[in-house]
């Protein structure tokens, strides 16, 4: 039996997206390749800027700073727009809201995650 009695960040991030989008949610497929995008450019940050490989991202390594820095990041070095960037946002949020739902664990984690703001996004005249 393994050391580790909580499930890790990849069990989360497979039931979420094998299970929960597809037949709890009932969402698209593209939805879900768009949810799924989100989360590899998380990885990627957390590897070019924080030397955190994907295999070794754990949920004892994701904070709001992270997620706020990834954030930055999406802006400033792939020049997203605001609306981009809440897309990104907002589908992490949905992946914590799912983790929080499964594991009390992670509250505290997924509250703060949660509570980031989107960013305002120019109306059009």
């Amino acid at each position: 039996m393994s050391k580790q009695s909580k499930p890790d960040f990849a069990d989360y991030i497979y039931s979420y997206f094998m299970k929960y989008l597809p037949l709890q949610r009932g969402l698209s497929p593209n939805t879900i390749s768009s949810y799924s995008c989100s989360l590899m450019l998380l990885y990627q940050f957390c590897k070019s800027e924080r030397g955190i490989p994907y295999e070794k991202l754990s949920l004892d390594r994701i904070d709001k700073q992270v997620v706020d820095d990834y954030l930055l990041w999406l802006e400033a070095s792939r020049n997203n727009s605001a609306a981009t960037r809440n897309q990104r946002l907002s589908a992490l949020k949905s992946l914590f809201q799912y983790i929080r739902s499964e594991s009390v664990v992670y509250t505290a984690l997924c509250c703060d995650i949660l509570s980031i703001p989107e960013k305002k996004t120019p109306t059009a005249p």
